[in-house]
């Protein structure tokens, strides 16, 4: 813990010029302000279980991980990361692994539930899947904490497949710092998809290593903004060898005088020959005050690619609120209908029937709440 203590505090803090904290400042995000503190926090909760909240596997581990695990499984991120830094310091010797063998095939999605509770609360989850795996997985991110740091590093082993569904849903009062740094190896497949509407204040850094020829990366991100939320996510792409692909679709749906900001960064290696890479960032204004921004960067040092990024931003429609107040809805009810199917057609490359039924169910309970 010392260690992890000292290298967070011999890091410089991050610029507002810098390309990751532009519009979040760091200073702005660290739980108590003060950007040299370390303060103390309290561990999330965690459950696995079944979706259908039946016992897992027994080949299937979520246990604390050993020295040897985090050195092994957390070379994705780099060592100045200075939010992934300030999460190892804050969490300590503690952290859990979930561990998937080799040649595992899961009948039904898993169910990884993260409460976090406290004035700060904090949780470093590695993931390690073996070969020939195939596991879906739906995490939830909930509770009431002031404060929520999540890290989590991990491998897709060769030819293993990786299917999950994120759920930010923390208390609106709370705001959450996720960090995220994912290798993939060859042949392996990993479409991550996020549905945030929870936390006040919301700063992803999402980051993915594709080290092996034919990974194949999906990135799917559904934002809903309300009242005053900040919601931020940064996601950075690395193609270090050639012939694999990588989609990034975030959509954002801003209201009142919310903001969504998203960035995206893909790097593509010299020897990254024959890679397929694309990012497309869509955001829906439901109000004047609110607010969105998107920079897709591109860093493409190999010949022969294919690489491309698109970016929009649109009011309501006010034929489409019309056409549906024509058909007996009200104003409020049609605007929801609008926003649902917009948010949704983030996942339409996301290949997972049942965690596209709970995400929808997911998505219609949240914007129900907020109709009523």
């Amino acid at each position: 813990m010392e260690k992890a203590l000292e290298h967070y505090r011999s890091l410089p803090q991050p610029k507002r010029s810098e390309h990751l904290w532009r519009y979040s400042a760091w200073r702005r995000l660290h739980p108590t302000g003060k950007v040299e503190e370390v303060p103390k926090a309290v561990s999330a909760k965690v459950v696995l279980t079944n979706l259908d909240g039946s016992a897992v596997d027994s080949a299937i581990e979520l246990r604390p991980a050993r020295g040897e695990e985090r050195r092994r499984l957390s070379a994705t991120l780099a060592e100045d990361n200075v939010a992934a830094s300030f999460c190892r310091a804050l969490c300590g010797d503690e952290s859990l692994l979930l561990s998937i063998p080799n040649s595992y095939v899961g009948e039904q999605p898993l169910s990884l539930d993260i409460t976090a509770s406290g004035h700060i609360s904090s949780l470093y989850l590695l993931f390690d899947i073996g070969t020939n795996a195939e596991v879906e997985l739906a995490i939830s991110i909930r509770g009431e904490a002031g404060w929520f740091g999540l890290l989590r590093e991990g491998n897709i082993g060769e030819n293993s497949k990786l299917t999950e569904f994120v759920h930010n849903r923390l208390d609106h009062t709370s705001t959450l710092l996720r960090c995220e740094g994912i290798e993939l190896q060859r042949d392996a497949r990993l479409l991550t998809a996020t549905l945030s509407s929870g936390a006040d204040k919301s700063k992803s850094d999402l980051r993915y290593s594709l080290t092996g020829m034919g990974a194949d990366l999906g990135v799917f991100i559904a934002v809903h903004g309300q009242g005053k939320r900040h919601d931020d996510h940064h996601i950075e792409i690395e193609h270090k060898v050639g012939n694999n692909r990588s989609q990034v679709e975030m959509h954002a749906a801003c209201d009142d005088n919310s903001r969504s900001v998203g960035t995206g960064r893909l790097l593509i290696a010299e020897s990254a020959q024959g890679a397929d890479a694309g990012q497309v960032f869509r955001n829906l204004l439901l109000s004047d005050k609110a607010k969105a921004d998107v920079i897709p960067e591109l860093e493409v040092l190999a010949d022969d690619v294919s690489a491309n990024h698109g970016a929009a931003s649109a009011p309501l429609d006010p034929e489409q609120v019309f056409y549906l107040e024509s058909r007996g809805l009200d104003k409020n009810e049609s605007r929801d209908i609008i926003v649902e199917g917009f948010l949704m057609d983030a996942f339409k490359d996301f290949k997972s029937p049942a965690l596209i039924d709970r995400l929808r169910t997911l998505l219609l309970v949240h914007l129900d709440c907020d109709l009523i």
